[in-house]
């Protein structure tokens, strides 16, 4: 990404802090309105299984999500 790019990208960013345990974003129909990175801290994606949550995947600092609904033009279907 070229400098200009990522300056572009840090102005119209956001910081926000979120709690352990707290729920970023949720399985649904429509597309996500945001797109995450990760500052600090961990991010672990589940998939609730019949009461019990199932984990997908864990990302840590530098890395962004919900890619995948984001490029695919589709809800997110995981917590």
């Amino acid at each position: 990404m070229v400098e200009a790019h990522l300056d572009r990208l840090i102005r119209a960013s956001r910081l926000r802090y979120f709690a352990a345990g707290e729920v970023i974003i949720a399985p649904g129909p429509e597309r996500p309105a945001h797109c995450y990175a990760i500052r600090q801290g961990v991010v672990r994606g589940e998939r609730p299984d019949e009461g019990a949550a199932v984990a997908l995947f864990e990302l840590e600092a530098g890395e962004m999500f919900p890619l995948s609904a984001l490029l695919g033009r589709r809800g997110v279907t995981s917590v």
